[in-house]
C-alpha cells in the first residue's frame, strides 16, 4: 500500500504499516533498549550477552554472504542474501536471475522492492521521498542517469500498491531499526553512504582499504547473458558500490557513495549491528549504531529502508520468478545471435 505519513516518527518500534504487526517486545525476542541495558545487573547483562550471541549465531548461519559481481549490483546481492535466507535455492535464484528480472544497471530501492515481491516476500519500503528526488541532479553520483530514470522510477512508485508493495513516506528512527533488526522477525536492507559506515569484521579480520567509484562501460545485453568481462556502468540512484578489488581500479570516492547492505541483527549490550556487505570479503561485519545512523541519513540516501518479514517464501512464486528470468535470458540470447 502506498501511504504518506509524517516525515519523522517518534522513535517507537512500530510496525511497518497500517494493519501489520511490527516487532514484538520483550527479552525473549532480543529487543532490549540501550537504556534498559544500563539498568541491568551484572548477572542480567551476562544472560543477555549469551542470548544475543546465540541469536547472532543463528542469523549468521541463516543469512548467506553474497558478493556483488559488478560495481552497480550491490542491491541485487542484498536481495539475493535475503531471498536465500527465506528459502530460495541457489538452483532457482542467483545474481544472474536477478539481473534478468531487473533489466537495468541503474538500480533504485524501489527496483529491489519489486524484485523481493516477485519472489513472494512481504516487503515494506520506507523513504522520505516518494519518487526520484530532483535535489540530487547536481550530485555527481546521480548526475549521469537521474533525468532518464525519473519517469521509470516514478511509475514504479505509482504502481507499488497494485503490486502488493507497501511504501511509506517516513523517516524511520534508529530505535525502530534496532527493534526490527534485533527482533528476528525482519531482515533489513539499508541504503547508506559507504564511506561513513566505519565497518569492522566480526572476528577482527582486516578489510581491504579503498573504494571503487569507477564508471566502466560494458554492453547492457552482454552482462545479462553473463558475457561481460568487466564491471558495467554505475546505477544512478540508490546504491551502486563496488569492492576495492573490482577490476577498473578507479580512485576512491570523496563524495556520496551509495551502497546497499543487509542488517541481520542488533546487539544492545555493545550498541552494534550485525551486517552483510556485498562489497566485502568478510562475511560478518559489525557496524556501530552511531556509524550506521550517519551512513543511512547521509544526503543522497533519502533514508531508504526495506523491511522484509522473515517468513518462508512460497516456492511456487520462487519457481515462477526463476522461469520468468529464464524466458528473459532466452530473448536476450536471441537478440545477440
Amino acid at each position: 500500500m502506498l501511504t504518506e505519513t509524517r516525515a519523522h516518527d517518534n522513535g517507537a518500534a512500530a510496525g511497518p504499516g497500517p494493519g501489520s504487526s511490527g516487532p514484538g517486545s520483550g527479552f525473549h525476542r532480543g529487543i532490549v533498549s540501550d537504556r534498559s541495558v544500563l539498568e541491568m545487573s551484572v548477572a542480567e547483562r551476562t544472560r543477555l550477552v549469551h542470548h544475543v550471541h546465540e541469536r547472532w549465531e543463528k542469523i549468521a548461519h541463516a543469512v548467506p554472504h553474497v558478493k556483488q559481481t559488478y560495481n552497480w549490483d550491490c542491491g541485487l546481492a542484498c536481495v539475493l542474501m535475503v531471498v536465500r535466507a527465506l528459502g530460495a535455492s541457489a538452483h532457482h535464484c542467483d545474481l544472474r536471475t536477478l539481473r534478468q528480472l531487473c533489466r537495468t544497471t541503474s538500480i533504485w530501492t524501489v527496483d529491489l522492492a519489486y524484485l523481493l515481491r516477485r519472489f513472494g516476500a512481504d516487503v515494506t519500503f520506507t523513504t522520505v521521498t516518494m519518487g526520484a528526488n530532483p535535489a540530487y541532479e547536481s550530485e555527481s553520483f546521480y548526475r549521469d542517469n537521474l533525468r532518464e530514470d525519473c519517469e521509470r522510477v516514478d511509475a514504479l512508485f505509482e504502481g507499488a500498491r497494485a503490486n502488493g508493495i507497501s511504501i511509506e513516506r517516513k523517516s524511520l528512527s534508529l530505535d525502530a531499526i534496532k527493534a526490527y533488526a534485533g527482533g528476528g522477525e525482519y531482515l533489513v536492507i539499508l541504503l547508506v553512504d559507504k564511506p561513513k559506515l566505519g565497518v569492522k569484521p566480526r572476528d577482527a579480520v582486516v578489510l581491504p582499504e579503498g573504494e571503487n567509484n569507477g564508471r566502466g562501460g560494458s554492453d547492457a545485453l552482454a552482462w545479462l547473458t553473463g558475457a561481460a568481462g568487466k564491471p558495467a556502468a554505475w546505477g544512478a540512484r540508490r546504491g551502486s558500490e563496488s569492492a576495492s578489488t573490482l577490476a577498473n581500479g578507479a580512485a576512491p570516492s570523496r563524495g556520496y557513495t551509495g551502497h546497499y547492505i543487509v542488517v541481520c541483527g542488533y546487539n544492545p549490550v555493545d550498541g552494534e549491528f550485525l551486517c552483510r556487505d556485498p562489497a566485502s570479503h568478510v562475511r560478518d561485519l559489525i557496524i556501530t549504531a552511531e556509524n550506521l545512523e550517519k551512513a543511512r541519513r547521509a544526503f543522497g540516501t533519502d533514508e531508504d529502508i526495506l523491511l522484509v518479514r522473515n517468513e518462508a517464501l512460497d516456492q511456487r512464486k520462487v519457481l515462477a520468478a526463476s522461469r520468468e528470468a529464464d524466458t528473459a535470458a532466452e530473448g536476450v540470447a536471441a537478440l545477440l545471435a
